[in-house]
């Protein structure tokens, strides 16, 4: 994993140090059951509402819309939840 975010956010070492870890944290995990909750909740409001309605719209843009609320209420509250990168590096340094 640590591999993959560093090639996402293509992230180097200053010359002569190495990266060692790359974790993604939240800051506000302790509310990650509530922000779940809260994805389903809207998520089925969002099916619910798409469902009931009516016109000359097919069932796939119906859905599909649907499908891009969802999507978009999961990056809210995934922006809601502070991710942060953790880089760490390490220095070699000669002795002598």
């Amino acid at each position: 994993m640590s591999a993959t975010l560093q090639n996402f956010f293509n992230i180097h070492a200053a010359p002569g140090d190495r990266v060692v870890d790359v974790v993604l944290m939240f800051r506000n995990s302790r509310y990650s059951g509530a922000a779940f909750l809260l994805a389903l909740v809207a998520g089925y409001g969002v099916i619910w509402m798409y469902r009931r309605t009516e016109g000359e719209v097919s069932a796939f843009r119906r859905y599909l819309m649907a499908g891009l609320r969802i999507l978009l209420v999961c990056i809210l509250l995934l922006i809601l939840m502070q991710p942060t990168l953790r880089v760490t590096t390490a220095s070699h340094t000669r002795s002598g």
